[in-house]
C-alpha cells in the first residue's frame, strides 16, 4: 500500500487505478468500474444529445445485446451490492484525505467543488479529483444495477 500519509492509504487496487488515470488518461469507468462498456454512448429518445447507461438506465435494457449487460436479476444485485461497498470505501479515502488536507493546509481560501480547497498541494488535488469523480461512478453503477435488478423488462430474469 501506497502511504498518502500515516492515516490515509489507498488500496491497491484504488492506486494502480489513479496511476493509470494520472499516466495514462484512461477513463474512470474503464479504471474504477472495470468495464469500458459503461462508457458507451447512445442516442435515447428525449435526450438532446448521445447518453451513457450511468446517465440512463434504459440504455441498459434497450441496448442489453451489444453492451453485453447480464440479464440476470441476482448477478444485478450482485454487482449492486458490490459498487455500493465499493462507494463507500471510497467515499472514506476521500473523506480521510479531506480532513486530513484540511488539518495540514488550513481551512481559509475559496472552496472548489471536489478538492475542497485551491490552496492545497497539486498531488493533494489530483487525488481529491480522482477520488471525488470514482465516488461519483461506483455510485451511478450501484443505481444502475439496482434498477436492473428491479426491472420489469421481459429480458430481465
Amino acid at each position: 500500500m501506497e502511504v498518502i500519509h500515516d492515516n490515509v492509504k489507498f488500496d491497491d487496487q484504488l492506486e494502480a487505478a489513479y496511476v493509470g488515470y494520472q499516466n495514462r488518461g484512461r477513463s474512470i469507468e474503464e479504471l474504477v468500474l472495470g468495464d469500458a462498456t459503461y462508457e458507451r454512448r447512445f442516442k435515447m429518445p428525449k435526450w438532446n444529445g448521445p447518453v451513457t447507461m450511468l446517465q440512463e438506465p434504459k440504455v441498459a435494457i434497450r441496448h442489453n445485446q451489444v453492451l453485453g449487460i447480464s440479464t440476470s436479476k441476482n448477478a444485478n444485485r450482485q454487482r449492486a451490492e458490490y459498487f455500493t461497498n465499493l462507494y463507500h470505501e471510497i467515499g472514506r479515502t476521500y473523506t480521510d484525505l479531506a480532513n486530513l488536507a484540511l488539518e495540514t493546509y488550513g481551512n481559509d481560501g475559496p472552496q472548489v467543488s471536489g478538492i475542497i480547497r485551491s490552496h492545497f498541494p497539486r498531488d493533494i488535488k489530483d487525488r481529491l479529483r480522482f477520488l471525488s469523480a470514482a465516488k461519483n461512478a461506483t455510485g451511478d453503477a450501484a443505481r444502475l444495477h439496482e434498477y436492473l435488478a428491479k426491472t420489469r423488462s421481459p429480458l430481465f430474469r
